[in-house]
């Protein structure tokens, strides 16, 4: 039997991922997955983090850079109401 998380995932198409790629890399994004993993860092050394509804990946890469020890694992979901 199916999860409701399951039933109800939908991946998006690949041009909409481009487009959510494209509209978040601007300075102001990358700034503050920056200010997120430094924080992590003081935090947390080892172990493991699952980052929920991940978009692109791009604040998992910039903790891994900061933080390579550390188990990463993300996921995405689709919401309907």
């Amino acid at each position: 039997m199916k999860s409701r998380g399951e039933k109800h995932y939908i991946k998006m198409p690949r041009l909409a991922a481009r487009l959510y790629d494209k509209l978040t890399s601007v300075k102001g994004m990358n700034k503050s997955f920056e200010e997120i993993a430094d924080f992590l860092e003081g935090v947390i050394n080892k172990g493991k983090l699952l980052d929920v509804g991940m978009g692109t990946g791009r604040l998992l890469k910039r903790i891994h850079k900061i933080i390579p020890q550390i188990d990463l694992y993300g996921s995405t979901f689709h919401l309907q109401c």
